[in-house]
């Protein structure tokens, strides 16, 4: 049952982590035009970010083995991931992470240990 279970999470989180490339980072010297294809939507946001934020949301949505801790918190990574701030999009994952291996019963007390130290890496 926990080798079913596991994929699960891991799969959005996975969503919500895709989405960490897409934000804007620091400043940079260059400028750089952006591509036709990322045209700006409402909000100066780009299309393609936008889409990207809620087929995170749907992912995450679809997932009957989150608790809606986990749920919440990761819609919020979506949300911090489309803004940019990457640092949000971990610390939620690794959250995410912890909850879901503390919840899992089945796992014995080494295995929760060493997916408690994945998740923190």
């Amino acid at each position: 049952m926990s080798r079913r279970l596991a994929p699960l999470p891991l799969l959005a989180v996975a969503g919500a982590m895709a989405l960490t490339g897409c934000g804007g980072g620091g400043s940079s010297a260059t400028t750089k035009s952006a591509p036709a294809a990322t045209t700006t939507a409402s909000g100066g946001v780009p299309a393609n970010l936008q889409k990207a934020v809620a087929e995170c949301h749907h992912l995450i949505e679809t997932q009957k083995a989150l608790s809606a801790s986990a749920k919440s918190k990761l819609s919020a990574a979506c949300e911090e991931a489309g803004k940019g701030d990457t640092e949000a999009v971990k610390r939620a994952a690794r959250e995410v992470c912890e909850e879901v291996v503390d919840q899992a019963s089945s796992l014995s007390s080494t295995a929760k240990n060493t997916a408690l130290a994945a998740c923190r890496k």
